[in-house]
């Protein structure tokens, strides 16, 4: 009886094992992918895209039965540290982005909607998984909960800066910068064109 428990032992960590294995093949190729983009706006989109994949995993182990039991719950902590890192680095190039004077307002925009699903797909699996897997969904929903607020704190700043510069270049500002009419001085008579006769 003590085989057949040491050898279920050994099949469910060489799982775990391999599974381990292949998200840090994964981690790997996806880090590959993003340093080879300069340009800090599309690297945040590839780290939404990530993020978005991690998401995905998550409710997979929950839709096939992965998180029944105590062992492959602990599974859940290397893909939310990974959902956590991908949001973190998004921000952390839209910040540079923005620093840089470039519009982001599409970025976070696409932040805002992709975590606003996640929540979603999160309190779904929330109420699906067994209780030990619970603190680790709710962890989760805490960190997809932080970058939507993130996302919507820079919308609304970034309408706020908008709307002032607007108001600064709006009509009837050109003439306060000089577009008023010259005043023509009552000594000063243009001349008309061509040349003087001479009597």
């Amino acid at each position: 009886m003590k085989r057949i428990y040491i050898f279920i032992l050994i099949i469910i960590f060489s799982i775990t094992g391999f599974g381990m294995q292949n998200s840090i093949t994964e981690k790997a190729s996806e880090e590959k992918a993003i340093n080879k983009i300069k340009d800090p706006l599309k690297k945040a989109s590839m780290h939404i895209k990530f993020a978005n994949k991690r998401i995905q995993l998550i409710e997979n182990k929950r839709g096939k039965g992965k998180l029944t039991t105590i062992g492959n719950s602990e599974n859940l902590d290397p893909l939310i540290n990974e959902y956590e890192e991908n949001l973190d680095k998004a921000y952390n190039e839209i910040m540079k982005a923005q620093a840089l004077g470039r519009d982001t307002t599409s970025s976070l925009n696409i932040i805002n909607k992709a975590t606003s699903k996640h929540l979603v797909v999160l309190n779904r699996v929330l109420a699906k998984v067994p209780e030990q897997a619970k603190n680790a969904i709710r962890h989760a929903i805490e960190v997809s909960q932080r970058g939507h607020q993130k996302a919507l704190q820079h919308l609304s700043k970034s309408k706020k800066n908008k709307n002032t510069m607007s108001k600064n270049s709006g009509p009837g500002k050109g003439k306060a910068l000089g577009k008023q009419k010259t005043k023509i001085h009552p000594n000063k008579v243009k001349k008309k064109k061509g040349k003087k006769i001479k009597f």
